[in-house]
């Protein structure tokens, strides 16, 4: 008889012993010491994503331009790459201007591509890029028949030539010097330090 008003009781209001049970969860003290808990490890993870948004470094644009199948050979290529690497956009390509080697022209068009890509892409001044990377890679080497004497015969390669340049953009306020101003900024520092320890 007892058990079965038990059981008519708990029929009849569900909602009350839900309601009791989640009450009763929700004020023991483990319920408590958890949602403790997940409130500190949320606020920890704000401060850390904060921190490292505080302290990520200003990424500046990059534009990359490639020049394949040009027909000469790498190491002859090199040389040109090494001599713009590192340069401001525009006094690279000076220096392409006023270089004797054929295959200036080539690199000159290519920065001069970048360039223009960089002015449509991301309306970047010429005044701002600087040549970020420039280098060669090896393309394909064409075989052809080579006619030698006494019936003999032979293989020559016409080797060709992949260039990429890569310019990135800088901050204005600071503007690298270029190699010229660089030696002459050296040898005045090394002057006035000679001098003064002359006097002294």
């Amino acid at each position: 008889m007892l058990a079965a008003f038990r059981s008519l009781s708990l029929r009849a209001a569900p909602g009350a012993a839900n309601g009791a049970c989640l009450v009763s969860k929700a004020s023991s003290p483990a319920f408590l010491q958890f949602s403790t808990s997940t409130t500190e490890t949320s606020s920890d993870e704000d401060a850390t994503a904060a921190f490292l948004d505080a302290t990520a470094p200003s990424e500046f644009r990059v534009v990359k331009t490639m020049k394949k199948d040009i027909r000469g050979s790498p190491r002859k290529l090199t040389y040109l790459a090494q001599q713009i690497r590192g340069l401001p956009a525009q006094e690279a390509i000076l220096q392409m201007k006023f270089s004797p080697k054929r295959k200036a022209a080539i690199v000159q068009k290519t920065v001069q591509n970048a360039i223009n890509l960089a002015d449509i892409k991301y309306q970047i001044e010429p005044e701002n890029l600087q040549v970020a990377e420039c280098f060669v890679n090896k393309g394909h080497y064409l075989k052809r028949l080579r006619i030698m004497g006494r019936g003999r015969s032979g293989i020559m390669h016409h080797p060709h030539t992949h260039l990429t340049v890569v310019l990135r953009e800088f901050d204005p306020s600071k503007k690298p010097l270029n190699r010229f101003l660089t030696k002459k900024l050296a040898r005045e520092t090394a002057a006035a330090a000679k001098t003064d320890k002359h006097n002294e």
